[in-house]
């Protein structure tokens, strides 16, 4: 017998790779400091939710970013890039790493919670240098920022 977990009726989540450009062209990409319960430590992560019903992934992430942070994005402009699932093992349930190009002015402009307590830009070479430095764990935000390198590298961004 197996037992699998489904969130939200089954419908797809989103994680938000929101950018912009820096200065000197590079991407700068939202994370904030998230407190997550379940391994009793603070994370940095990308923002992300689940979908509500009838709405598309890009939807869920731009509703998703708007929520947590203040910025309103155009859903237009929002690209999934790959869908992916957190734990083949028990949960069910798609996520998809939806890309959200925000304006150069973008701020977080909502007061964060118990659960969010930061939020800020940082460039990619600076998140791989924490990654390399064990300073990011949480799984879907190592595996979203691996799907946005790897499509940037190629050239699909």
């Amino acid at each position: 017998m197996f037992h699998v977990v489904s969130t939200k009726h089954g419908n797809t989540g989103a994680v938000c790779m929101a950018t912009k450009r820096t200065d000197t062209g590079e991407h700068a990409i939202l994370l904030g400091r998230h407190w997550r319960p379940s391994v009793n430590q603070w994370g940095w992560e990308l923002p992300r939710g689940m979908g509500e019903d009838g709405e598309t992934p890009c939807q869920t992430a731009v509703r998703e970013l708007q929520e947590e942070t203040g910025i309103v994005a155009d859903a237009a402009q929002a690209r999934i890039m790959q869908y992916m699932h957190a734990d083949t093992g028990v949960l069910r349930d798609n996520i998809a790493v939806v890309h959200i190009p925000v304006p150069q002015d973008a701020q977080c402009t909502h007061q964060h919670d118990w659960e969010l307590r930061y939020m800020d830009w940082f460039p990619l070479t600076e998140i791989c240098d924490a990654v390399a430095h064990d300073e990011l764990q949480d799984g879907i935000t190592l595996a979203a920022l691996m799907v946005f390198n790897s499509r940037q590298r190629g050239g699909a961004l």
